[in-house]
C-alpha cells in the first residue's frame, strides 16, 4: 500500500497537522538546511499516521531510553545533528 492508498483516522491527521506545523520554518542551525525531522523521544505508537511521516522524513526516531542529555527534539537530515526546536521569526 503507497502512502496515497492510507487511509487515515482523525487522530492520525491531527498528528500529522501537528507535526507540519511544527517543522514549517524551522532550518538547522549548523547548516541552514531546511530539510529537518522532529524527534520521537520513547516508544512510539505506530499508525497510518505515524509510518506517513517517518517514510516522508518528517519524523526520526530518538530511542526508547531518556536521560538528560536528550533534550535535543529536532534533527536535520542533511548534517544529521540535532538541535531544539525553535519558534520561527514571524514575518511582518
Amino acid at each position: 500500500m503507497n502512502l496515497k492508498e492510507m487511509r487515515l483516522d482523525k487522530k492520525d491527521l491531527r498528528m500529522i497537522k501537528e507535526t507540519e506545523r511544527i517543522l514549517k520554518g524551522q532550518s538547522c542551525p549548523f547548516c541552514s538546511s531546511e530539510k529537518v525531522a522532529q524527534i520521537r523521544w520513547g516508544l512510539p505508537m505506530f499508525s497510518q499516521g505515524m509510518e506517513q511521516l517517518l517514510a516522508q522524513g518528517k519524523v526520526v526516531l530518538g530511542g526508547c531510553v531518556l536521560d538528560e542529555a536528550d533534550d535535543q527534539d529536532m534533527q536535520c537530515l542533511d548534517c544529521e545533528k540535532t538541535f531544539e526546536f525553535h519558534k520561527p521569526k514571524q514575518s511582518r
